[in-house]
C-alpha cells in the first residue's frame, strides 16, 4: 500500500443489499412416527336413579391407557363407577375422584337413591393410545414435502429476515433467518393418509 494513500472508514447504522438470486434449500429432518396418540375426552352425566350408563368405550383392538376423573356432582345417595366391568367404585354425593390405568376398554355409570330423583356428575378422560404397526404408514407408502402456511395450503417461498446484531457486522457477511411451514403428506394409491 502506497504510503500516500488515506484510509476511509464508513460507520453505518443500516445497509441495505437486494438479493435477487433464488435459492435452493436442502432441509432433512429424520421422522419419527409416534406410538402413542393422546386424546381427551369430557362429558356431562345426567340420569334417573337406578339407570346405568355406557359413557366410553375402546374401538376396535386398542391397547388404551390414561387417566379416568368422575365426579358425582348433584343428586342420588351414591354413584357407581364401572371400569372394564369390574367391581364399581363408589362415589357419594359430591364426591369425585381420579385414576390411572393402564387397559381401559369401557367405562360406565349408574346412579342409586330415591329412584324420582335426577343425578348429575361429570367425567373426563386423559388417553393415550398406543399404536400398532398396521396403523403406521406403510414401506410403499409415498412422502411429499412442500413449503405451506400454518394451515397445511401451498405457499410459492418462506420469509426471509436479517437476524440482528449488537456487533459489529462485516461487509456482506449477515445472518439470515428463514420462517415458515414444511407440511409434510403420506400417500398411499393415489390417496392422502390422515
Amino acid at each position: 500500500m502506497h504510503k500516500d494513500m488515506e484510509k476511509h472508514f464508513i460507520n453505518v447504522t443500516k445497509l441495505i443489499d437486494w438479493i435477487t438470486k433464488p435459492a435452493e434449500l436442502q432441509i432433512t429432518k429424520q421422522l419419527n412416527c409416534p406410538q402413542y396418540i393422546t386424546d381427551k375426552v369430557c362429558g356431562n352425566i345426567e340420569l334417573l336413579c337406578g339407570e346405568r350408563a355406557l359413557l366410553w368405550q375402546a374401538n376396535g383392538d386398542l391397547t388404551v391407557s390414561g387417566t379416568v376423573t368422575v365426579s358425582h356432582i348433584f343428586g342420588c345417595d351414591y354413584m357407581e363407577i364401572i371400569i372394564n366391568g369390574k367391581a364399581p367404585i363408589i362415589l357419594s354425593n359430591g364426591e369425585e375422584k381420579t385414576w390411572n390405568t393402564t387397559d381401559l376398554q369401557t367405562l360406565e355409570v349408574r346412579f342409586n337413591g330415591v329412584v324420582s330423583d335426577i343425578c348429575i356428575g361429570k367425567y373426563c378422560l386423559s388417553l393415550r393410545y398406543k399404536l400398532k404397526s398396521k396403523d403406521l404408514p406403510s414401506k410403499d407408502c409415498q412422502v411429499t414435502c412442500f413449503l405451506s402456511d400454518q394451515f397445511g395450503n401451498p405457499e410459492e417461498s418462506v420469509l426471509c429476515s436479517i437476524i440482528p446484531s449488537e456487533r459489529e457486522t462485516f461487509l456482506q457477511k449477515v445472518s439470515l433467518q428463514l420462517k415458515g411451514f414444511i407440511t409434510i403428506c403420506f400417500m398411499h394409491d393415489g390417496k392422502r393418509i390422515p
